[in-house]
């Protein structure tokens, strides 16, 4: 495992914006 892995650290980062996506849905609906 390399944190440097640009794989690993786009895995990261298209689940935090995915995440963020959701938050933002939810807080819209409200």
């Amino acid at each position: 495992y390399k944190p440097c892995d640009p794989q690993v650290i786009r895995d990261r980062v298209a689940h935090m914006e995915f995440c963020y996506q959701e938050l933002c849905q939810l807080a819209a609906e409200r």
